[in-house]
Order: C-alpha cells, then structure tokens, then sequence
C-alpha cells in the first residue's frame, strides 16, 4: 500500500491506496477515482503504519481492499461505509 499526508488549511488528509491501483483509474459508468500518484503515491507502508497514520489524519481517502479492511477493523467505519466502484473499495473518512 501507498500513503502520503497532505496538509490544508491546518488539516491533515491521508491518501492510501493498494499499489497496483497507483496511477490507474477505476471507472463505473460517470463514477471516476483517480489513484493519481501526487495524491497517492508518498511511501509505501504496512498494515501498522497505516492504522498510525490514520489515527493522526482529520480525513481519510482509501482505495482498495487493504486500505479499506485496515479502515474497518481500527474501528474507523463499517462496511456499510464502503463505496465499491468498478469492484473496487472506496471509503472516504471525515473528523469532525
């Protein structure tokens, strides 16, 4: 898995994606999700780096099985939550 973490306006927002969707678009129909590389594409990182990363994020944007499993089980959201586009996962996270 790919994550990086952005800064906006004094938030932080955590990409992650599964490495063999970087750089590469899931399509449905006019559902597009773009697993750009400058969103993506930071470090790539384990299970226990991930559930770190989230922990300090204000949002979240996760594509794909592992990314979306690792969200699920720290607790983070259910698979209710779970956008499947394209037969891909897709799980956004927002704190408020």
């Amino acid at each position: 898995m790919y994550a990086k973490m952005h800064e906006f306006q004094g938030q932080k927002v955590l990409a992650c994606c599964e490495k063999k969707l970087l750089g590469k678009e899931v399509v449905l129909g006019n559902d597009v999700i773009e697993a750009k590389k400058s969103f993506f594409g930071g470090k790539e990182v384990s299970e226990k780096e991930l559930a770190k990363l989230m922990a300090k994020a204000d949002s979240i944007s996760l594509l794909g099985e592992k990314p979306v499993k690792a969200a699920i089980d720290e607790g983070l959201a259910s698979k209710e939550n779970v956008l499947i586009v394209a037969g891909v996962p897709h799980l956004n996270i927002f704190r408020v």
